[in-house]
């Protein structure tokens, strides 16, 4: 029991390669002639999601740079800032009752796993910017569950879909298209897999729609 506890200790301490990343990082963050988005970001973000964003990005400045980039604007564009995580998760629990079963179970391979049942997913409910907000703040929070230690963030995470009974009012490109600028080279995690299953030939034509906007990288771990 000792040596479980002292192993998962250590797997959770930075090691000195991810500390100069993450200096790296925020050193180039700072630097003049930067956005002041940024450069504000810089000094705010907790050495933990600093190291997380170093973590995902391998250390390469530039990409963790275009990533956070990324993350700002999407929280601008949907004012995610002036929401906070128990509105959203209040609202999605009265808008889409049953949609998440459950976040932090691990995998055989020690990747976080969240649970969707993808019949409970109503975009039509979704009517005004507001309801946009609040499902983007509250996907935001359940990425951000999947991400608690620096563990997490180097195996990466999981989300698998049950989708028996699914039908046309379960779809939406545009929500496909939100959605994906956060999970896609946005907020700081490793999409390891989107395993959406008992969906049948609707679902294999929901994923094919959607491939356009999406890379391959992640379009390939979505099945």
């Amino acid at each position: 029991m000792a040596d479980t506890a002292a192993s998962a200790r250590d797997e959770n301490i930075p090691t000195g390669e991810e500390i100069a990343w993450a200096k790296s990082i925020r050193t180039a963050m700072k630097a003049e002639g930067m956005p002041k988005e940024l450069r504000e970001a810089a000094n705010a973000m907790s050495d933990f999601f600093l190291l997380q964003l170093a973590i995902v990005s391998k250390g390469k400045v530039p990409k963790a740079i275009k990533r956070m980039n990324k993350y700002l604007a999407f929280k601008n564009q949907y004012k995610l800032d002036d929401l906070s995580y128990e509105e959203s998760t209040e609202w999605a629990l009265n808008t889409f009752p049953g949609l998440v079963e459950g976040t932090g179970s691990l995998d055989v391979h020690g990747r976080v796993v969240s649970c969707l049942n993808y019949a409970q997913w109503l975009p039509a409910k979704i009517e005004s910017d507001r309801d946009w907000s609040m499902s983007c703040k509250f996907f935001l929070g359940n990425m951000e569950a999947s991400v608690a230690t620096l563990a997490e963030a180097r195996n990466g995470s999981v989300y698998l879909a049950q989708c028996e009974g699914i039908g046309w009012a379960n779809f939406s490109m545009e929500m496909e298209q939100k959605f994906a600028q956060l999970y896609q080279e946005s907020y700081p995690m490793k999409l390891k897999s989107i395993a959406m299953t008992n969906g049948g030939w609707l679902l294999n034509a929901f994923v094919s729609m959607c491939k356009w906007f999406l890379t391959k990288k992640i379009s390939d771990r979505r099945w």
